[in-house]
């Protein structure tokens, strides 16, 4: 059986098919963004990433290196809690950033509305819907 590759090569599909290939290539593109030092944990050298992905929802993915544990803050928390501040819904609870003895942490989640800014905060508890007073970090995307 032969195939005719010409037809399927016409110069307007071929260029229809790299005008596709670069959308989906730029729209899968990750930036990350660092968060600017912070007053409360100087040393903490946090960075954060939200990319959409093929469903239309964000991909987030936070990263920190030389943080204190919450238990070692003025006054002392229990948890790091990481939020996202949306145009269509508010503010939400990401999820608990848990610091390990080699004082990092992470914390990778999905989120359907497109964040506007990303921020720590050092909770009593990381079951809560509202942030608390104490923010650690804060990044505007």
């Amino acid at each position: 059986m032969k195939t005719n590759f010409s037809l399927c090569l016409r110069p307007g599909r071929v260029s229809a098919m790299i005008a596709g290939m670069l959308m989906l290539l730029m729209a899968s593109c990750t930036t990350t963004s660092v968060f600017p030092v912070s007053t409360v944990l100087p040393a903490a050298e946090a960075k954060a990433s939200a990319t959409q992905d093929k469903n239309l929802n964000y991909s987030i993915v936070f990263t920190t290196k030389h943080t204190a544990a919450p238990e070692k803050l003025v006054p002392a928390r229990r948890a790091y809690v990481l939020w996202a501040e949306t145009s269509e819904n508010g503010i939400i609870n990401l999820g608990r950033v848990q610091i390990s003895k080699g004082l990092t942490g992470a914390l990778h989640t999905t989120l359907p509305f497109r964040p506007i800014r990303l921020f720590v905060t050092a909770e009593d508890s990381h079951l809560i819907t509202t942030p608390g007073a104490q923010v650690i970090l804060n990044l505007t995307l």
